[in-house]
């Protein structure tokens, strides 16, 4: 497997990092409200690991909020190819 340099140097692009937190609340009108967030695309893995960590201990800790992380990988452009 690459490592994320050759990766990022044979034309693979990190994708945008997205938080994603959903809160129940039976007084919205289909009982959650949610909000993503784009950070950026210049996460390290150890940082995305951090940012992991802090959703699951979230997760554990807050019955009615749910986070999840997503865009934590690589993507071909097709106009590269």
């Amino acid at each position: 497997m690459e490592n994320e340099k050759e990766l990022l140097e044979n034309g693979w692009k990190k994708e945008m990092l997205n938080i994603h937190i959903e809160e129940y609340d039976e007084n919205a009108p289909h009982k959650f409200r949610r909000l993503s967030y784009d950070i950026a695309d210049d996460f390290t893995a150890e940082q995305i690991g951090v940012i992991k960590n802090f959703v699951n201990e979230v997760n554990n800790r807050l019955l009615n909020v749910k986070m999840s992380v997503s865009g934590t990988g690589y993507y071909k452009d097709k106009q590269d190819e």
